[in-house]
C-alpha cells in the first residue's frame, strides 16, 4: 500500500507541477502495481483520472486523456457490478474525445438507461450516435433528454441542430426552430444598447470556439481576419475555444483585441462585451458544438449577426441579421428565417485550399465509374441512398465511394450496411474509409469521377475540396441554406448545369457524366481555374464587402 500511496502522490505532484510527461511516466509506473482491488483504491484511480483528463482537455493533449481513460478503465474493470454512475461517465466523455466511438457506444447504451433524466448523458449518447451516422436514433434522444431538461441551452442547440439533416417541409422546420429556441429567452438586463456614436472607429467583435485547427478557421475564416481592414475598423475576438492550439497562438498575433471567455457564464461575457462598446457583434458558430448563442440572448451589442459557420437560420429572436448571399438565400426564403437577410454581393464565403494541394487528375481508367461523397454520414437519410441506388442500377460496373468518420468504427459500418440494404444497394459496389487529415483527403479526389451531393443537407467543406480538384459536384436545389450551399459555389464558378432542380434531375445529369468521360476530363481542368478566377478565391474582396455591410447595419438596424 506504501508503495501505491507513493507512486499515486508522485504523480499527482507533477501534473500539480507542470510536468505532463514526467506525470505520464508516473502513473505507468503506478498502473504497474495493480491498484484498484480495493474501493479506496479505486476511487483513488477515479480522483487521478478527473485531474489528466481536465488538464488535457484543456491543453487539447490526447497523451493526457489517453492517460484518463487508462485509468479510468482500470478502476471500472476492478470494480464490483455496480459501478458509479459518474465514472463511466467521465469514461465515456474521455472516450468521446479520443473519438472512440465503438468503445463509447458501448457503456453509453447501459449508462443512457440507467440515467435517463441525466441530460449530460443523454447528450453524450445522442452525439455518439451522431458521430456513428445515426441521425434519427440520435434525434430521438436529443429529444428524449430535452423532455428532462429543456432549458439545457447546449442540448437545444443539438435539437435545433439536427433539424437541418431532417427531411421536413422548410415552414415546420421554422415552426419546430421556433419552438425550441423559446429556451433562449433572457431575463432582465437585456435591453439593446444605445445606437453607436458616429465619432469614432466601428467596432466590430467576433465570437467563435473554432479559433484554433478547425476546418472553418483554416480553410474560411483565417483568410478573411488577415484580410480585413486594421485602421478603418476596431477587431475584437471573442474566443470560446474549449482548448487551445498553436494556430490559436498565431491566430491571436492578427486581431488586437483578444479575448478569451471559455468558461465564464453568459451574463459575464455579456458585461465584457458592453463593456468593450462592441457596435456589431457577429456569431461565427451558430447552433454548432460549444457555441455561445447564450450571450447573443442577453443582447450585449446594438446589431447583432450570424455569418459563416453555420448554414441556417439560428432561430434567436435577438440575431438581428443572417449575412448571407443571393444564391445561398434567395429573396423566397427570406420566410423561412427569423433574422432579416443581408446578402453579400456574390458570396457569403470564400476557400484557401490547404498549403500543398496536389494538381487535379483523372482516375486510373479501369473500366469503373467511380461516384463519391465524404459529407458525414448522418447526411445520407432515406432518399438519398434511394436516389443513389437508382444511379448505381443505370450506370453499369459503377462504384459508390463514401468516406468519412462514421464509416471508421463497427457501429458505423454496421448501421450503415444496414441502411445499404433497405435502399437496395448491394454493399460490393460500396466502398468505404474512415475519415483522415485535410492534408491527405485532396490527393483522394484522383480516383474519384464524380462527386454525389446529399440533401437536404448538402456538401460545405467537401464540396469545396471537390471542386477544387477538379471534381464535378451534382447537387439538388433545396429550399433551405443548409442544402444551397454547393449550388452556391457552383454559380460563383459559372458551372450551374451541375444543378439539378428535382430528384429525376439529379439522376440524370448524374448518368449523363457518367457516359461523358470526355467531359469528366475537361472539368478536370476546368474547375480549378473557374474557381480561381471567382470571388470565392478572393478573401481581401469578402473582407470588404463584410466590412463595407457592418458600417450598413449599424444603420439598417435603427
Amino acid at each position: 500500500a506504501t508503495r501505491l500511496d507513493a507512486h499515486h502522490n508522485l504523480t499527482g505532484a507533477l501534473l500539480d507541477a507542470g510536468r505532463p510527461s514526467d506525470a505520464i511516466e508516473a502513473c505507468r509506473r503506478y498502473l504497474a502495481q495493480q491498484p484498484g482491488k480495493t474501493v479506496g483504491e479505486r476511487e483513488r484511480l477515479a480522483h487521478l483520472a478527473a485531474e489528466f483528463h481536465q488538464r488535457g482537455v484543456a491543453s487539447d493533449e490526447r497523451h493526457l486523456v489517453d492517460t484518463a481513460v487508462d485509468l479510468l478503465s482500470r478502476a471500472v474493470a476492478n470494480s464490483p457490478a455496480v459501478v458509479p454512475a459518474v465514472w463511466r461517465a467521465t469514461l465515456v466523455e474521455g472516450l468521446l474525445w479520443l473519438k472512440r466511438f465503438d468503445d463509447a457506444w458501448k457503456l453509453l447504451t447501459d449508462l443512457a438507461d440507467e440515467l435517463p433524466a441525466d441530460a449530460k448523458v443523454q447528450v453524450d449518447f445522442a452525439n455518439c450516435l451522431t458521430a456513428l451516422g445515426r441521425a434519427t436514433e440520435a434525434r430521438e434522444r436529443y429529444l428524449q433528454a430535452l423532455q428532462h431538461a429543456p432549458t439545457h441551452l447546449p442540448l437545444v442547440s443539438s435539437c435545433v441542430a439536427a433539424l437541418d439533416y431532417a427531411c421536413l417541409p422548410p415552414e415546420e422546420n421554422l415552426r419546430q426552430r421556433r419552438s425550441l429556441m423559446q429556451a433562449f429567452r433572457p431575463g432582465a438586463g437585456s435591453a439593446v444598447p444605445e445606437r453607436v456614436p458616429t465619432d469614432r472607429r466601428l467596432r466590430v467583435g467576433y465570437v467563435s470556439p473554432d479559433l484554433r485547427q478547425h476546418i472553418v478557421t483554416l480553410n474560411l475564416f483565417e483568410p478573411v481576419m488577415r484580410a480585413h481592414d486594421k485602421e478603418r475598423f476596431e477587431w475584437f475576438v471573442y474566443d470560446a475555444a474549449p482548448s487551445r492550439d498553436a494556430k490559436n497562438a498565431e491566430l491571436r498575433q492578427i486581431m488586437p483585441n483578444w479575448r478569451e471567455i471559455t468558461g465564464l457564464s453568459a451574463e459575464q461575457v455579456a458585461a465584457r462585451i458592453r463593456s468593450d462598446k462592441i457596435d456589431v457583434l457577429v456569431d461565427l458558430a451558430g447552433h454548432t458544438m460549444h457555441n455561445r448563442l447564450d450571450v447573443f440572448a442577453l443582447r450585449p451589442a446594438p446589431v447583432q449577426a450570424s455569418w459563416l459557420g453555420y448554414a441556417g437560420s439560428t432561430g434567436l429572436e435577438q440575431m438581428d441579421w443572417l449575412i448571407s448571399d443571393p444564391h445561398t438565400s434567395p429573396a423566397e426564403s427570406d420566410d423561412y428565417v427569423t433574422e432579416r437577410v443581408w446578402r453579400l454581393p456574390e458570396t457569403r464565403f470564400c476557400y484557401r485550399p490547404l498549403d500543398g494541394a496536389p494538381e487535379p487528375r483523372m482516375p486510373i481508367d479501369n473500366g469503373s465509374i467511380v461516384f463519391g461523397c465524404f459529407n458525414n454520414q448522418v447526411k445520407l437519410n432515406t432518399e438519398v441512398l434511394s436516389t443513389w441506388a437508382n444511379i448505381l442500377d443505370r450506370v453499369p460496373a459503377s462504384v459508390l465511394w463514401i468516406k468519412n468518420s462514421a464509416v471508421g468504427y463497427q457501429q458505423g459500418r454496421t448501421a450503415f450496411a444496414q441502411d445499404l440494404a433497405e435502399a437496395g444497394i448491394d454493399v460490393v459496389r460500396v466502398r468505404t474509409d474512415g475519415w483522415e487529415a485535410s492534408g491527405a483527403i485532396l490527393d483522394l479526389y484522383s480516383r474519384m469521377h464524380i462527386a454525389l451531393d446529399p440533401f437536404p443537407f448538402c456538401g460545405g467543406l467537401t464540396s469545396f475540396d471537390a471542386l477544387w480538384m477538379g471534381v464535378p459536384v451534382i447537387t439538388l436545389e433545396q429550399p433551405l441554406m443548409a442544402g444551397r450551399q454547393t449550388l452556391a459555389m457552383l454559380r460563383n464558378i459559372g458551372h450551374g448545369e451541375l444543378i439539378s432542380a428535382d430528384v429525376d434531375g439529379y439522376v440524370e445529369l448524374a448518368i449523363a457524366l457518367a457516359k461523358d468521360v470526355a467531359r469528366l476530363s475537361e472539368y478536370r481542368h476546368e474547375l480549378r481555374k473557374a474557381f480561381a478566377d471567382s470571388a470565392l478565391a478572393r478573401p481581401e474582396q469578402l473582407a470588404s464587402n463584410l466590412e463595407a455591410s457592418y458600417a450598413a447595419l449599424t444603420q439598417a438596424s435603427h
